[in-house]
């Protein structure tokens, strides 16, 4: 597997390089909010550290909304098109969608309509990341943050119904851990799995970096991904950037992946 981290400051860039990570993750809400001369820092200090973006996680702070009363045609189509053309500026594969604050709903607002709006949302996103050549990932958020597609079976259902050549699936096991999910709810996401994200749950509904003391639950994470043929990307997705902590994961992840490896060469 290759392994990344999520980032939302430019300089976290070059010591991710440095620490031998394969790639970062750029917060989406960041790239939105930056001006030309910023976003242009941000490609040359990419450029400079050789290390590639592979995507957007943290799509925006909420407007545009994917579902809601807020919900505009407009506000998506202009969004899309801001972040999917920075990202082929930086080179960027995918393009997530969690933003739960865009998936925030009024009590009783029908499920029906919250569904429609969402196909809608990711049918117009999608087709301004097909342009590009880059795919949408959808995921499940834990109902702490938002009201709308909490259970990987739910985010799950939304990509079948939509049916996009360029829409797969996030699977992150902190949203999963915090919606009380064991790993037989992710069963059935397999063709559809196009990226993993993982962190600790920390105090309150904050994520960190993992840790040794998390060796088991991982390795129980990586056994199943191998299980089900998974070989592709991970990122950690923690509140905030530290570098000893990112330092740290990365060596407990890669040595995961190793053990995964000889157990699958031993059989």
């Amino acid at each position: 597997m290759k392994f990344g981290c999520c980032i939302k400051r430019k300089e976290d860039v070059l010591t991710l390089a440095r620490l031998g990570y394969d790639f970062y993750e750029y917060s989406g809400t960041e790239i939105g909010r930056m001006s030309r001369g910023e976003f242009d820092e941000l490609l040359a200090v990419t450029d400079r550290a050789k290390i590639a973006c592979l995507g957007f996680n943290s799509y925006s702070p909420g407007r545009p909304a994917i579902v809601g009363e807020a919900f505009s045609r407009e506000e998506t189509e202009d969004y899309a098109g801001l972040l999917c053309a920075r990202g082929r500026e930086l080179g960027i594969s995918n393009v997530g969608i969690g933003a739960p604050a865009a998936r925030r709903l009024p009590a009783d607002y029908p499920r029906e309509k919250a569904d429609r709006q969402c196909l809608e949302f990711l049918r117009i996103t999608a087709a301004e990341a097909a342009r590009y050549g880059q795919r949408l990932l959808f995921e499940a958020v834990h109902s702490g943050v938002c009201d709308y597609g909490n259970h990987t079976r739910q985010a799950l259902e939304i990509v079948e119904r939509a049916a996009l050549p360029n829409l797969a699936l996030v699977l992150d096991f902190y949203h999963m851990k915090m919606m009380g999910e064991g790993l037989s709810e992710a069963e059935g996401v397999e063709p559809y799995l196009g990226h993993v994200h993982v962190s600790t749950r920390e105090e309150g509904l904050g994520r960190g970096f993992p840790h040794a003391r998390d060796e088991a639950e991982y390795r129980e994470i990586f056994s199943w991904l191998r299980c089900h043929g998974y070989k592709g990307t991970v990122s950690i997705e923690a509140g905030s950037f530290e570098e000893g902590a990112a330092a740290s994961s990365l060596e407990l992840l890669r040595k995961l992946d190793a053990g995964m490896g000889e157990q699958g060469h031993d059989r």
